[in-house]
């Protein structure tokens, strides 16, 4: 097996609708939805994980928040996507990631304008599925440097 050590990767996900009712918490212990429970267990030093909130937009796992109650629209998702896109696209090319995994439902999807993001050389994985076939790619992801992703997409075809 490949040393994950050496290999950065990049995450993006959506916040989640259950969160702890916590204050100036990082956003990693706030979100408590099946996508944040099995980063907790799987989590490793070479991941980096952006979350896209309908809140706070486009933030870092340690970005510190409190608990919110609201949903994100396809209205917000757009207000999102002009500088939510331009910002990832510096994100991805400021840093030296190797893989990137995308793991966003349908309305999270538009606050990104894939067309216009820029990527590298990067292993791009867009998840895609039932829920319980996504929790089970991320988490085979998280667990191995050679992820077999036949099911789910490796090309840009989300928007």
């Amino acid at each position: 097996m490949e040393d994950l050590g050496h290999m950065r990767r990049l995450l993006i996900v959506s916040c989640s609708k259950t969160k702890r009712k916590l204050e100036n918490a990082p956003a990693m212990e706030v979100y408590d939805g099946p996508v944040y429970k099995i980063l907790r267990k799987n989590l490793k030093q070479n991941l980096d994980i952006l979350i896209i909130s309908a809140k706070y937009g486009l933030i870092k796992q340690d970005q510190l928040i409190s608990y919110y109650d609201l949903q994100m629209t396809d209205e917000i998702a757009e207000s999102f996507r002009n500088e939510l896109t331009a910002t990832l696209s510096k994100i991805i090319n400021n840093n030296s990631y190797e893989e990137i995994f995308i793991e966003l439902g349908k309305t999270y999807q538009r606050s990104i304008d894939f067309k216009k993001l820029e990527f590298n050389n990067q292993n791009l994985i867009f998840d895609n599925g039932t829920i319980g076939m996504r929790l089970h790619n991320l988490k085979k992801w998280l667990e191995s440097s050679v992820f077999d992703g036949s099911a789910i997409s490796k090309e840009n075809n989300i928007n």
